[in-house]
């Protein structure tokens, strides 16, 4: 059991305090101040290493072994990409792909890995069974990976009968994918970003601009892109709820304050880029 006292939590002084993780601390040897402890609510939680406790009077129980954390989301996500292979054609995901652009890609991304056997999980955390998959890497402003994105796909390459065919892993820390992408191809002075894979695909492929996967709308709006390119060309979604067209707008008056030249595209109807592309 661990007190107060022993982490200088002032029960007189202000709301949220700072104290060391009993996790950090014990396995890792930190030293810094990671846990955000609210007095009222009587719980903290760790930026570093996802813990999280309650006090129950004045102590707590440090856990007797390491448990999981996202030291673990690492090492997943080094272990699924150990198990994956470059992508070849009559594989899964080439047919995937090329059924999605009504092509053969000429070369696929390095991003973009292929693995035979992926297990899928339903909500519930319950096996479903195991599909091959195509992954996307995902990598943070530094281009370092910290997250995959996940398509299951059948062995002719549909997308696989479960609930939710595409998945995100969940990265490596909390708040690592901020301003990340999946960087389908290297950038230049110029570049293309998209919100879906697919999509982006579609815009490399119709105009040879280098493009960037977001994922999602919400990621687009943190999007960072290399300091060197000049023109972001932005292949927005057109959604009736306005999301997609909000998240470009967003990012491109972010943008343009940091001296980059920003065009927002947007398809007449409601659909996105590659809908366009499937119908021509």
């Amino acid at each position: 059991m661990i007190t107060y006292n022993e982490f200088s939590i002032n029960p007189n002084g202000p709301v949220e305090q700072r104290f060391l993780c009993p996790v950090c601390s014990k396995f890792h040897g930190s030293k810094n101040k990671t846990v955000s402890f609210n007095i009222v609510k009587g719980c903290g939680v760790c930026f570093r290493c996802g813990w999280n406790g309650k006090i129950d009077s004045t102590a707590y129980t440090i856990p007797t072994e390491k448990p999981k954390t996202t030291f673990d989301r690492h090492r997943n996500l080094k272990r699924t990409l150990s198990a994956s292979e470059n992508v070849k054609p009559k594989t899964p995901v080439y047919r995937y792909l090329s059924h999605r652009l009504g092509c053969d890609l000429v070369s696929i991304p390095k991003c973009l890995r292929y693995i035979p056997s992926l297990n899928y999980y339903d909500d519930d955390r319950k096996l479903v069974g195991a599909f091959p998959a195509m992954l996307a890497i995902i990598s943070n402003p530094k281009g370092e990976p910290v997250s995959l994105h996940r398509t299951y796909l059948t062995s002719d390459g549909k997308k696989a009968n479960v609930p939710t065919p595409k998945k995100l892993m969940s990265p490596i820390r909390n708040g690592a994918m901020r301003g990340g992408a999946i960087r389908l191809f290297e950038a230049t002075n110029q570049i293309a970003i998209a919100e879906g894979i697919e999509t982006a695909l579609a815009v490399y492929v119709a105009t040879g601009i280098p493009a960037w996967s977001t994922v999602s709308a919400s990621m687009m709006k943190s999007l960072v892109v290399p300091s060197k390119t000049e023109t972001i060309l932005i292949f927005a979604d057109n959604d009736e709820n306005q999301t997609g067209q909000n998240a470009a707008n967003f990012l491109a008056n972010r943008l343009c304050k940091k001296g980059h030249s920003v065009k927002v595209m947007i398809p007449d109807s409601v659909g996105d880029w590659l809908n366009i592309w499937e119908a021509k």
